[in-house]
């Protein structure tokens, strides 16, 4: 199972504040948002918090550049600290009101993901994981995926606000299916 996160997007950071709570163990990777975050995406995204009873607060440049945030994550996800960077540089955005380009959410972010934070400034600026960035994008498009957060089950692709609920679902599903059958009686 993977989960594709988008650091910088609102309905990422609310689907990731449960996502391994409600799927388990997942395969955290960055991306870059599949949609700019829209007047419709940020209501969504307001009502869907207050759902679940979790601070949001919006960033006040919310179109500011993810791409070095997202290259920090991708140097966290290589080091197996994926999860715990998206997660820390999402509630510093989303909770903590700092805006996407912020120097202060990189570092503070790569502290509590144990990475040397001299090294998650130098990935900021490193162009070397924009292929592969832009690569999953492209994947992700192929697929027919036209939004963030993106959750893969097996070939099974879900995405937006219902990503995890639909994930859930097919993942139960899967386990029930792979599971020996057992006698009645």
């Amino acid at each position: 199972m993977a989960f594709f996160l988008a650091p910088g997007c609102p309905i990422s950071y609310l689907v990731a504040e449960r996502a391994e709570r409600t799927l388990g163990e997942v395969e955290w990777i960055p991306v870059l948002p599949l949609s700019p975050a829209d007047a419709r995406l940020l209501a969504e995204a307001r009502g869907e918090a207050l759902a679940l009873r979790l601070p949001l607060q919006m960033p006040d440049q919310p179109l500011a550049d993810p791409r070095p945030l997202t290259r920090v994550a991708c140097l966290a996800s290589e080091r197996g600290s994926g999860a715990r960077f998206g997660l820390a540089a999402a509630r510093l955005i989303f909770c903590g009101g700092y805006e996407i380009d912020d120097p202060q959410v990189i570092a503070e972010a790569a502290d509590v993901a144990g990475l040397p934070v001299a090294e998650a400034r130098r990935a900021a600026g490193d162009d070397r994981f924009d292929p592969a960035l832009e690569a999953t994008v492209a994947g992700l498009g192929r697929h027919g995926v036209v939004s963030t957060p993106v959750i893969r089950v097996g070939r099974r692709w879900f995405q937006g606000m219902q990503a995890l609920p639909g994930a859930a679902i097919a993942a139960a599903v899967g386990e029930l299916a792979s599971a020996p059958s057992q006698p009645v009686g």
